[in-house]
């Protein structure tokens, strides 16, 4: 970069050469505050859109600061400006709401894009000029082509005004800057896949721009609180998709050292990935409808699926044989769970009933009787003594394993509950539920559940980190959340797969493991997903200058020194 371009209340621009020491030029013309500058390709032109509703053009090679052009938009403040990537046409909007785009090699009247039904507050060009986008108070990006009659892409974030867009060098993406909720979005800009957005929290204040490094593998944003921050923009990026089910995969397990991986889905059939390359999937047939749920014993040798068939598989993942069919199940079972030692199996469904099988299928199973409804999530202890059941009737019981005694009841969930897990240390257990929030419940049961607020939509798995200090979640909301399970701060919120996220599970190497209505399982490297020392280290590595203590505590999420 070697010009810089300023505006000023009282309507004027001024434009430095930085590579001289010589005085800056000074544009005039303006009839009260210039709200946005632009300079063409070539730099020779600079244009400013002003809140007297014209945008100006100057020449600044030629030595006057009167304009060459002004362009009217015939309504309101005029907020936004952008030369094509050719420096032919010129994008404008502002008040009024249309996008307009003048011609500027002729004098004909600018083209007219109608659509937005608030202020339009930051207009850009993709790199090849293909496309234009535009960001407005309307809550909506949209992305205009720039020849032909194709109506644009309507992009709806639906949380406060959109500020400000760019687009990736590439083109494939763009990322916008909001007020209201103080977020970025990167979207992917092909028509069918750029409406489920990657969402940036971090900000406190609205993000005014949004810039990606020529790279495209980092976006720096500026924001009204006060900060730069520099994001890693590729997710969902190239996450490695593992396909073959047709219909929706309803759910994935992760062995304890991340080589096997196993889904169910809607195609009645469970699929084993093994190894670090996982091509050819063991595919496991034999239910007679779709598999809700699978899991595995921590060594990846076993794998139980539970079905809509009523029935519960048990099957050897090395060599697909089936183990053990356990009948009893009078309706669907939802949910399956093998004891971390391996040696029991445990299920709940439509039937209200926890069953509890020997993994052999030996004698019959321990029956757990007193939910109300429906039965949707089943998780063991670490210790394998207790097992946690969550229902449509609202509550979460905690039984003793092996069948004796009362069940711990807990309420206060105000609808449906769909998952449980417990923590790895057993001292907790987090449920995912209708109203869309996770509770962080006690086993002592001596204190209300935590709550962690951020979904929107139905909360369909839970899932902690091996070290207990980060949980995942997933829901109805298309995205996985990653939340710190000290703080109860949400630090990540993934979104962009094109598909409704059914379950989601920390795997090996920072990565995280997804099932998808789509019928996919993918692992995406996570590096926010990794123990919080190694987190630090490689923030630490990427930061511009040295943190002071409040800051490291702010965004390292470092605790206080007392």
């Amino acid at each position: 970069m070697r010009d810089l371009a300023a505006c000023r209340v009282d309507g004027v621009v001024t434009v430095w050469d930085l590579t001289t020491d010589m005085s800056p030029i000074v544009l005039r013309g303006h009839g009260g505050e210039v709200f946005a500058v632009a300079f063409s390709p070539d730099g020779r032109l600079v244009a400013g859109a002003g809140d007297d509703g014209t945008v100006r053009v100057w020449d600044r090679t030629n030595g006057s600061p009167q304009p060459l052009r002004v362009l009217s938009l015939d309504g309101g403040p005029a907020r936004a400006v952008a030369f094509s990537p050719d420096g032919v046409h010129l994008a404008a909007a502002g008040g009024d709401a249309p996008v307009k785009v003048w011609n500027l090699a002729t004098t004909a009247p600018p083209a007219v894009l109608s659509g937005h039904e608030n202020t339009v507050w930051n207009v850009a060009y993709s790199p090849d000029g293909r496309l234009l986008a535009s960001a407005s108070a309307d809550q909506t990006v949209r992305i205009w082509p720039t020849t032909g009659s194709e109506p644009p892409l309507v992009l709806r974030a639906d949380d406060g005004t959109v500020e400000t867009v760019a687009f990736s060098p590439d083109g494939r993406r763009i990322a916008s800057g909001h007020s209201g909720s103080d977020t970025i979005r990167v979207w992917n800009t092909t028509k069918g896949d750029g409406e489920d957005p990657m969402l940036l929290h971090g900000h406190h204040g609205p993000v005014w721009s949004v810039a990606f490094s020529p790279d495209g593998r980092r976006l720096l944003s500026g924001s009204g609180d006060g900060t730069l921050r520099l994001w890693d923009p590729t997710y969902p990026g190239n996450p490695q998709v593992l396909d073959g089910h047709s219909g929706a995969a309803w759910s994935v397990a992760v062995s304890a050292d991340g080589n096997t991986i196993a889904s169910g889905g809607a195609d009645h059939t469970v699929r084993v990935w093994r190894g670090k390359m996982r091509q050819d999937p063991l595919v496991l047939t034999g239910h007679g409808n779709e598999v809700l749920s699978v899991a595995l014993t921590a060594d990846g040798s076993r794998v139980a699926s539970a079905s809509r068939d009523r029935t519960v598989r048990v099957w050897d993942t090395n060599t697909g044989a089936p183990i053990a069919v356990l009948h009893g199940n009078t309706k669907t079972v939802w949910s399956v769970a093998f004891s971390p030692d391996g040696r029991r199996v445990a299920s709940g469904g439509a039937d209200e009933t926890v069953r509890i099988w020997d993994i052999h299928g030996m004698g019959a199973p321990i029956e757990l009787e007193g939910h109300e409804a429906s039965i949707r999530g089943i998780a063991f202890s670490p210790d394998s003594t207790q097992i946690a059941s969550t229902s449509q009737d609202t509550t979460v019981r905690i039984w003793n394993a092996n069948g004796h005694g009362d069940p711990l009841v807990l309420t206060g969930s105000p609808g449906l509950v769909w998952t449980a897990t417990f923590s790895p240390d057993g001292r907790t257990i987090a449920t995912g539920g209708g109203d869309g929030n996770i509770r962080i419940w006690h086993t002592n049961r001596k204190e209300q559940p935590r709550i962690f607020r951020g979904h929107r939509g139905p909360v369909w798995s839970v899932a902690f980190r091996a070290d207990g200090q980060q949980l995942v979640s997933a829901g109805h909301d298309s995205s996985e959340r990653i939340w710190d399970t000290t703080t109860g701060e949400e630090l990540l919120a993934l979104r962009g797969h094109g598909a409704f996220v059914e379950e989601a599970r920390f795997g090996p190497d920072e990565t995280l493991v997804t099932a998808h209505g789509d019928g996919t399982i993918r692992l995406t490297r996570c590096e926010a997903c990794g123990p919080i020392n190694q987190v630090r280290a490689i923030a630490d590595s990427r930061v511009t200058r040295p943190l002071n203590a409040d800051e490291r505590r702010i965004y390292l999420h470092e605790p206080g020194l007392t």
